[in-house]
């Protein structure tokens, strides 16, 4: 650099390189920038009360929403009766105790809604508000109280005055009366109120507003005046007209959650429907899904033939596929193959609770196992459970759960077994009293076979050599000597098949 240039720092350039100086130069003009501007957020300072305000009432809302969830399953018992709340809270208020004391001089109604008790409450929930609607505002007569007289307040000039019933009304130019149906009076406070601007005001916290909403209203003198001004205030209109939209619109929450209760009910009858045809296709073993399953195929699939034959009879059902068909990925469906297969799982879950809770009362029970090739050529290895019920003495046979394993050797056969025992969650180290299989070394050897390995852990499991697979075996050998005997059966076997599949 020819010449010594000075920052605006303060810092000379006489030591620095023109790379370095221009480095400096700009550096510094971004720390300047930085301190002479403010956090964005610094000009919406504001909006965290609005936000905490907003998170407040959404979670309202969302909590009347699950308080309703919780009520979906007990529509048949006594609902909650919300008023009851309310009311709890009235209790609580010392200052209409006396009141309550006289309550047989008097109607209660009187006492449920009146606005000094909701005058104290910051916020007033959808419950509150909805609460002081359905009893309008507190209007006695002189004849409902119980000395038939608005109690009288004395000025300092010792004159006695009250408040007169003849406020509630409004005399029109024309005579006639119209009714104010905002003005509420007070019993326990001896002070009037309005109840349109306590429940849908926007300037509460004027001094104006205040003598309406939170501390009331006794100054008799100017009590008409007083009155004829509020109800011509802008806030004290806006009030009215949303307060009248208020009772006029239907409820949106109450309106939401009977559709939504419609929605559930169908939903469970369209299962229950689908759960019937499982266990029909399960009980008669049928596959269920075909080669093409759209809509527009002839042959969809046993499930989803049995699904449109039964939707014939059936309105929930065909309202649920004719939905699916209109609006295809966008419609939940209950009898798509992932939700097939939730239905058969659940299924299965439910019979090996009724089978495991059935075994747990026995107390006792003896297991077979055996393994064979599906048409995948996979193996399958099959548990069978066998109990004696103890009232009837009647055996019965269920199976427990199929798994597969490629590996079939004695080890790994007992840990399917350790496995398939935990998952049932069976005390088969105490209550397994039998086991038997076939005559494969894996099942039957006295060191390294299944029936060992199991009654090193559970030694009253009585191993014995399945009947049925030594009749076989001695069957086979019988009749392998001749010829004749042999295509026999062979043509028996192909028979079988041929007629079965």
């Amino acid at each position: 650099m020819s010449s010594v240039c000075k920052c605006d720092c303060g810092k000379l350039s006489s030591s620095m390189n023109d790379n370095n100086w221009n480095r400096h130069i700009n550096s510094c003009k971004v720390r300047k920038f930085k301190r002479n501007s403010h956090d964005i957020k610094s000009f919406f300072s504001g909006n965290k009360n609005i936000k905490s305000k907003l998170i407040h009432q959404i979670t309202a809302v969302k909590n009347t929403i699950f308080d309703v969830n919780n009520d979906l399953n007990e529509d048949q018992s006594t609902p909650v009766n919300k008023e009851s709340l309310v009311e709890c809270e009235i209790q609580k208020d010392t200052e209409i105790s006396s009141c309550l004391q006289n309550k047989d001089d008097m109607d209660m109604d009187i006492i449920k809604n009146d606005p000094a008790i909701f005058a104290k409450m910051s916020i007033l929930s959808l419950e509150i508000k909805d609460y002081i609607l359905k009893f309008g505002p507190c209007q006695p007569l002189q004849d409902d109280l119980p000395n038939k007289i608005f109690p009288y307040e004395i000025n300092n000039e010792k004159i006695k005055r009250s408040f007169n019933d003849k406020h509630y009304y409004r005399i029109l130019s024309d005579k006639s009366k119209c009714h104010r149906d905002w003005l509420s009076y007070s019993l326990s406070r001896n002070k009037i109120f309005c109840i349109h601007c306590m429940l849908f005001g926007t300037n509460l916290h004027s001094n104006l507003e205040k003598s309406w909403t939170k501390e009331g209203f006794n100054k008799w003198k100017n009590c008409s005046f007083a009155i004829q001004r509020h109800e011509l205030t802008p806030d004290h209109v806006t009030s009215s007209l949303k307060c009248k939209l208020r009772q006029n619109n239907v409820p949106i929450l109450p309106s939401i959650e009977n559709n939504r209760k419609t929605q559930i009910a169908m939903n469970r009858q369209v299962l229950l429907e689908l759960i019937d045809i499982v266990i029909y296709m399960g009980r008669h073993n049928l596959a269920f899904r075909g080669h093409y399953e759209d809509w527009f195929s002839n042959s969809r699939g046993n499930f989803k033939d049995l699904v449109m034959l039964m939707s014939k009879n059936s309105g929930p059902l065909a309202e649920h596929i004719n939905c699916i068909q209109q609006n295809g990925k966008r419609e939940t469906s209950f009898i798509s193959w992932q939700r097939q297969n939730q239905l058969i799982e659940a299924i299965a879950k439910d019979i090996s609770f009724q089978i495991r809770s059935f075994i747990k009362t026995v107390r006792m029970f003896s297991i077979s196992i055996d393994t064979t090739f599906d048409a995948s050529r996979n193996e399958q290895i099959s548990f069978i459970i066998r109990y004696a019920d103890e009232v009837t003495g009647e055996v019965h046979e269920r199976l427990l759960a199929v798994k597969e394993s490629p590996i079939t050797s004695g080890k790994k056969l007992y840990d399917i077994f350790v496995n398939v025992m935990e998952a049932e969650n069976l005390n088969w180290k105490e209550e397994l009293v039998g086991q038997s299989y076939d005559g494969a070394s894996n099942m039957r050897g006295n060191y390294n076979g299944l029936q060992a390995h199991i009654k090193e852990e559970s030694p009253q499991a009585l191993f014995v050599w399945c009947h049925s697979h030594r009749l076989a075996l001695v069957v086979k050998q019988a009749v392998s000597c001749n010829s004749n005997a042999v295509d026999l059966f062979g043509n028996l076997e192909t028979l079988y098949i041929f007629l079965w599949c």
